[in-house]
């Protein structure tokens, strides 16, 4: 997806939607996305002076929880919950894509394999299955 010019401010804009459209899920402890979707993921998207924003709702929740503007280069957010919709930022992480590549493999297997680390040998959280 193009990267966007995003401020704190944006960002908070974006997240006061992401909390009108999401709900918690009391046996998953998942917070998930009830508005529009692309590909399964929540898709947030916004008018704000005249520009208009599109992100996935995970990465929104992820942004604004770090006060980031933008997903560092060469990482993505991964849900260890493997669930597209939750936005619960205990569930999301921010990794490699060989990493998140590891973890769709535990998502297909239902355990997680203990083994995820980022290349500078730091240790990573495990998956979380209901």
């Amino acid at each position: 997806m193009e990267r966007q010019r995003l401020t704190l401010e944006i960002i908070h804009v974006l997240h006061r939607k992401l909390v009108e459209t999401s709900e918690r899920d009391p046996k998953s402890d998942c917070i998930i996305f009830s508005g529009s979707t692309q590909n399964g993921y929540g898709m947030i998207r916004k008018s704000i002076d005249n520009e208009r924003f599109r992100l996935y709702a995970h990465q929104v929740a992820l942004l604004h929880n770090t006060n980031m503007t933008a997903i560092p280069d060469g990482l993505q957010c991964s849900h260890l919950c493997h669930i597209k919709l939750c936005v619960n930022v205990a569930h999301l992480s921010l990794e490699s894509q060989s990493v998140n590549n590891n973890r769709n493999m535990c998502r297909n297997e239902r355990k997680c394999s203990r083994d995820h680390a980022n290349s500078d040998g730091s240790s990573l959280p495990d998956c979380i299955f209901d």
